[in-house]
């Protein structure tokens, strides 16, 4: 699981969108997600209007969105190239 959260990590939103992020909106008390707007000093954009009371369910939210927004061959071992691998992160060599 650890392979698959490191290859999420990693790799560059679908679909030409930017990253999603969790947004601390009320220290300690309330987060949203954002999605990165790619300029340094430009805002990060709410993505919804839902306002969550811990850091975990946003978190649980945004992995769910990427999955959504992966393509159904990403991941393939035929789109493996060696730039993906890292130290021993190597997520195709089982």
């Amino acid at each position: 699981m650890n392979r698959v959260l490191l290859r999420m990590r990693a790799a560059m939103p679908a679909n030409g969108k930017r990253k999603l992020v969790v947004i601390c909106t009320e220290v300690d008390k309330s987060w949203r997600i954002g999605r990165l707007a790619g300029v340094r000093g430009v805002p990060p954009e709410f993505v919804n209007d839902t306002i969550y009371d811990n850091e975990q369910d946003p978190q649980h939210d945004i992995f769910l969105m990427r999955l959504d927004e992966m393509e159904e061959t990403d991941g393939q071992v035929e789109h493996f190239h060696e730039g993906w691998k890292r130290r021993d992160d190597n997520w195709t060599v089982t």
